[in-house]
């Protein structure tokens, strides 16, 4: 005849194993969870990254078309900066920013800094003539 605490361990084993499935079942979908939102974080990354790639191409339009501008500027005997003009970016970024829901200053200052380039590269290329 068996003890009753070898009765309660078989008992306790035998719930244990028949429990075993569902456990291992559960760990599998949340590891195909994980996996799942690992590849949507992963699609999403590279749609991120090809945004980015367009920005930089519409950056390096943008210079070119600065570029140009400068070039009529140094016919007409205008100074390379304008002030007024480049108020008139930052706000419009910035109204842009506050209609789209996104951070203002932030805005300003990548608007400010995309100034501060095409103005750079039309200054370097102001000294060393146009080509």
């Amino acid at each position: 005849m068996h003890s009753s605490k070898s009765s309660s361990s078989c008992r306790v084993n035998y719930i244990d194993s028949l429990s075993r499935p569902y456990v291992e079942v559960r760990n599998h979908q949340a590891n195909n969870q994980e996996l799942n939102e690992m590849v949507s974080i992963e699609d999403l990354r590279k749609r991120i990254d090809k945004i980015d790639n367009r920005i930089l191409t519409m950056l390096r339009e943008r210079v070119e078309l600065a570029r140009e501008i400068s070039k009529v500027k140094a016919e007409k005997n205008l100074p390379i900066r304008d002030v007024v003009r480049e108020r008139g970016v930052i706000e419009r970024a910035v109204t842009w920013a506050r209609e789209e829901g996104l951070n203002q200053k932030i805005a300003g200052d990548i608007f400010k800094a995309i100034i501060e380039l095409c103005i750079e590269v039309e200054e370097k290329h102001e000294r060393r003539g146009w080509e």
